[in-house]
């Protein structure tokens, strides 16, 4: 019997995963173009350096609103997913769309993260931490945090809590 739920794949992810390969390109070939930080940043006392993750996963937040229809337009994903015949073929062609749609915006904010984490400062980098590398430890972190920024809010909301109140979440 098959089953009424949509199964993402490998496909439903490239255009996601195109745009965050090509983040990593581009700030792997920053150290090569003598491109470093516009940004010196050190942190106030009691500044997080999950203020600096917030601060971009906003910036990038807003930087998307206003061109979110090109990645699909979400209000008549939703208007199709409430109609109340929708049939089984049609759901699932739905929750591809919204899938994709999903992976697409995930990776254009992980790439703008990963250009907005070399430009001015990454993650890693406000914690102390840094990558041995012949050149690409700014990269490096990069392209972590960019991954890390580019999903959203939500997330950092959620580790900012449990980190606050570990035993709330348990």
């Amino acid at each position: 019997m098959a089953s009424d739920q949509y199964a993402p794949d490998l496909q439903d992810a490239v255009t996601g995963l195109i745009f965050v390969f090509v983040g990593i390109l581009i700030v792997l070939c920053f150290p090569l173009l003598g491109i470093g930080s516009i940004v010196h940043f050190v942190p106030k006392e009691g500044i997080s350096a999950f203020a600096v993750a917030y601060l971009e996963a906003q910036l990038i937040e807003r930087i998307i609103e206003p061109i979110n229809g090109i990645f699909g337009n979400k209000k008549q994903l939703d208007k199709l997913r409430n109609q109340s015949r929708l049939s089984s073929a049609n759901k699932k062609t739905v929750d591809k769309l919204e899938t994709r749609r999903t992976f697409s915006i995930w990776g254009f904010a992980s790439l703008l993260g990963m250009l907005l984490s070399y430009l001015t400062v990454g993650l890693f980098a406000t914690i102390g931490a840094t990558f041995v590398s012949q050149g690409f430890g700014m990269s490096f972190d990069a392209i972590l945090s960019g991954i890390i920024v580019g999903g959203g809010t939500k997330p950092l909301h959620d580790i900012i809590e449990y980190m606050n109140n570990p035993k709330a979440k348990s």
